[in-house]
Protein backbone atom coordinates (compact mmCIF):
# COMPACT_ATOMS: atom_id res chain seq x y z
CA UNK A 1 0.00 0.00 0.00
CA UNK A 2 1.17 3.76 -0.81
CA UNK A 3 2.34 5.53 2.21
CA UNK A 4 0.52 8.98 1.62
CA UNK A 5 0.29 12.89 2.74
CA UNK A 6 -3.42 14.27 2.98
CA UNK A 7 -2.86 15.88 -0.77
CA UNK A 8 -1.30 12.69 -2.14
CA UNK A 9 -4.46 10.82 -0.42
CA UNK A 10 -7.10 13.09 -1.78
CA UNK A 11 -6.15 13.14 -5.00
CA UNK A 12 -5.93 9.26 -5.31
CA UNK A 13 -9.46 8.87 -4.30
CA UNK A 14 -10.63 11.75 -6.82
CA UNK A 15 -9.24 10.00 -9.67
CA UNK A 16 -10.66 6.58 -8.69
CA UNK A 17 -13.91 8.63 -8.09
CA UNK A 18 -13.20 9.61 -11.48
CA UNK A 19 -12.37 6.85 -13.33
CA UNK A 20 -16.18 5.39 -11.83
CA UNK A 21 -17.20 8.57 -13.25
CA UNK A 22 -15.90 8.13 -16.58
CA UNK A 23 -17.50 3.95 -16.73
CA UNK A 24 -20.81 5.73 -15.74
CA UNK A 25 -20.83 8.44 -18.21
CA UNK A 26 -20.04 6.52 -20.90
CA UNK A 27 -21.96 3.36 -20.52
CA UNK A 28 -24.52 5.81 -20.33
CA UNK A 29 -26.82 3.04 -18.30
CA UNK A 30 -26.59 4.93 -15.03
CA UNK A 31 -29.22 7.21 -13.72
CA UNK A 32 -27.63 11.12 -14.19
CA UNK A 33 -28.21 11.38 -10.48
CA UNK A 34 -25.44 8.77 -10.03
CA UNK A 35 -23.03 10.81 -12.81
CA UNK A 36 -23.52 14.31 -11.05
CA UNK A 37 -23.26 12.44 -7.44
CA UNK A 38 -19.59 10.67 -8.68
CA UNK A 39 -18.84 14.20 -10.35
CA UNK A 40 -19.83 16.35 -7.24
CA UNK A 41 -17.12 13.65 -4.96
CA UNK A 42 -14.42 13.58 -7.26
CA UNK A 43 -13.94 17.51 -8.05
CA UNK A 44 -14.21 17.61 -3.93
CA UNK A 45 -11.35 15.57 -3.26
CA UNK A 46 -9.03 16.96 -6.30
CA UNK A 47 -10.29 20.26 -4.79
CA UNK A 48 -9.26 19.42 -1.34
CA UNK A 49 -6.13 17.53 -2.25
CA UNK A 50 -4.93 20.39 -3.89
CA UNK A 51 -5.69 23.06 -0.97
CA UNK A 52 -3.91 20.82 1.39
CA UNK A 53 -0.67 21.31 1.81
CA UNK A 54 -0.40 17.69 2.35
CA UNK A 55 0.55 17.83 6.13
CA UNK A 56 -2.99 19.33 7.08
CA UNK A 57 -6.56 17.23 6.67
CA UNK A 58 -8.48 19.89 4.30
CA UNK A 59 -11.45 21.31 5.79
CA UNK A 60 -14.50 18.95 6.39
CA UNK A 61 -17.04 20.91 3.93
CA UNK A 62 -18.34 20.52 0.68
CA UNK A 63 -17.22 23.52 -0.79
CA UNK A 64 -14.26 22.86 -2.53
CA UNK A 65 -14.11 23.59 -6.00
CA UNK A 66 -15.04 27.05 -6.48
CA UNK A 67 -12.41 27.97 -4.33
CA UNK A 68 -9.67 25.69 -5.91
CA UNK A 69 -11.13 27.36 -8.73
CA UNK A 70 -9.96 30.74 -7.72
CA UNK A 71 -6.62 29.35 -6.55
CA UNK A 72 -5.80 27.07 -9.52
CA UNK A 73 -3.28 29.75 -11.14
CA UNK A 74 -1.25 29.60 -8.46
CA UNK A 75 -0.37 25.71 -9.45
CA UNK A 76 1.58 25.90 -12.59
CA UNK A 77 1.47 22.22 -13.30
CA UNK A 78 -2.15 22.26 -14.08
CA UNK A 79 -1.76 25.34 -16.69
CA UNK A 80 0.57 22.49 -18.16
CA UNK A 81 -1.66 19.53 -17.95
CA UNK A 82 -4.92 21.93 -19.08
CA UNK A 83 -2.75 22.75 -22.28
CA UNK A 84 -2.87 26.52 -21.48
CA UNK A 85 0.32 28.43 -22.99
CA UNK A 86 0.02 31.57 -21.22
CA UNK A 87 -1.22 32.60 -17.40
CA UNK A 88 -3.71 34.94 -18.91
CA UNK A 89 -5.30 32.20 -20.93
CA UNK A 90 -5.65 29.97 -17.65
CA UNK A 91 -7.02 32.30 -15.89
CA UNK A 92 -9.98 33.25 -18.25
CA UNK A 93 -10.17 29.37 -18.64
CA UNK A 94 -10.55 29.20 -15.14
CA UNK A 95 -12.79 32.18 -15.02
CA UNK A 96 -15.25 30.37 -16.97
CA UNK A 97 -15.29 27.20 -15.18
CA UNK A 98 -16.67 29.21 -11.93
CA UNK A 99 -19.94 29.39 -13.23
CA UNK A 100 -20.34 25.82 -13.51
CA UNK A 101 -18.78 24.74 -10.67
CA UNK A 102 -21.00 27.30 -8.68
CA UNK A 103 -24.23 25.34 -10.01
CA UNK A 104 -22.19 21.93 -9.08
CA UNK A 105 -22.09 22.99 -5.23
CA UNK A 106 -25.65 23.73 -5.45
CA UNK A 107 -26.12 20.31 -5.67
CA UNK A 108 -24.73 19.36 -2.68
CA UNK A 109 -27.62 18.27 -0.34
CA UNK A 110 -28.14 20.54 3.06
CA UNK A 111 -30.19 19.96 6.23
CA UNK A 112 -33.59 21.38 5.80
CA UNK A 113 -33.20 23.01 2.42
CA UNK A 114 -35.44 21.04 -0.09
CA UNK A 115 -33.98 21.54 -3.23
CA UNK A 116 -32.93 18.86 -6.20
CA UNK A 117 -29.92 16.86 -4.92
CA UNK A 118 -28.39 13.78 -6.60
CA UNK A 119 -27.58 12.26 -3.30
CA UNK A 120 -30.93 12.14 -1.18
CA UNK A 121 -34.84 12.36 -1.93
CA UNK A 122 -36.12 16.07 -1.13
CA UNK A 123 -39.43 17.68 -0.32
CA UNK A 124 -41.02 19.02 -3.42
CA UNK A 125 -44.28 20.62 -3.68
CA UNK A 126 -47.59 19.77 -2.32
CA UNK A 127 -46.47 17.16 -0.16
CA UNK A 128 -44.42 15.22 -2.99
CA UNK A 129 -41.48 13.21 -2.22
CA UNK A 130 -38.75 13.92 -5.00
CA UNK A 131 -36.08 10.76 -5.76
CA UNK A 132 -32.92 12.08 -7.90
CA UNK A 133 -32.77 8.92 -9.75
CA UNK A 134 -35.82 9.89 -11.74
CA UNK A 135 -34.94 13.64 -11.56
CA UNK A 136 -33.76 14.67 -15.07
CA UNK A 137 -31.05 17.43 -13.84
CA UNK A 138 -31.82 18.95 -17.28
CA UNK A 139 -29.82 22.06 -16.14
CA UNK A 140 -26.49 20.43 -17.19
CA UNK A 141 -27.47 20.48 -20.45
CA UNK A 142 -27.00 16.18 -21.03
CA UNK A 143 -27.42 16.05 -24.84
CA UNK A 144 -25.45 18.99 -26.23
CA UNK A 145 -21.96 18.22 -27.85
CA UNK A 146 -19.93 20.60 -25.55
CA UNK A 147 -22.39 20.95 -22.45
CA UNK A 148 -21.15 22.10 -19.02
CA UNK A 149 -20.58 18.61 -17.82
CA UNK A 150 -18.09 17.35 -20.38
CA UNK A 151 -16.63 20.88 -20.26
CA UNK A 152 -15.53 20.50 -16.67
CA UNK A 153 -14.94 16.73 -17.15
CA UNK A 154 -12.17 17.55 -19.35
CA UNK A 155 -10.94 19.87 -16.76
CA UNK A 156 -11.03 17.50 -14.00
CA UNK A 157 -9.13 14.72 -16.59
CA UNK A 158 -6.53 17.36 -17.45
CA UNK A 159 -5.86 18.14 -13.63
CA UNK A 160 -5.80 13.61 -12.74
CA UNK A 161 -3.46 13.02 -15.24
CA UNK A 162 0.31 11.97 -14.52
CA UNK A 163 2.94 14.34 -15.23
Amino acid sequence: MTRHNWRTAFLAQAKSDFNVLVRLFQGRESERCHRLHYFLMASEKLAKGYLTNGKERPQPTHEALVRFLRQAHLFRDLRKRCRMTSKRQFQHYLVGLLPIAQEAENLFPRANEPKPNPEYPWQGTEDSICVPCEYAFADWEWDKPRSKFIKIMEFLESCLAKN
